[in-house]
C-alpha cells in the first residue's frame, strides 16, 4: 500500500511541475507576440486532457 501512495505522489508532483511550466511557457511565448490566443488554446485544451488523464489514473484504485 505505501507504493502505490509513493507512486501516486511522484505522478502528482512531476504532473504539477510539468502543468506550471506550460502555464509560464504559454505566458512568456504570448507576451512575445510569438503565440497567438488560438494556438494558446489548443496548447491549453491539450493541458486539460492530460489533466483529466492523470486524474483518472491517480483515482484508481491499483489492486
Amino acid at each position: 500500500m505505501d507504493g502505490v501512495v509513493a507512486f501516486k505522489t511522484l505522478i502528482g508532483a512531476l504532473f504539477l511541475f510539468w502543468f506550471m511550466s506550460v502555464i509560464l511557457m504559454t505566458q512568456k511565448t504570448m507576451s512575445n507576440n510569438r503565440m497567438g490566443v488560438r494556438e494558446a488554446g489548443m496548447l491549453w485544451m491539450k493541458a486539460l486532457f492530460v489533466v483529466l488523464f492523470v486524474v483518472i489514473i491517480l483515482t484508481i484504485n491499483f489492486k
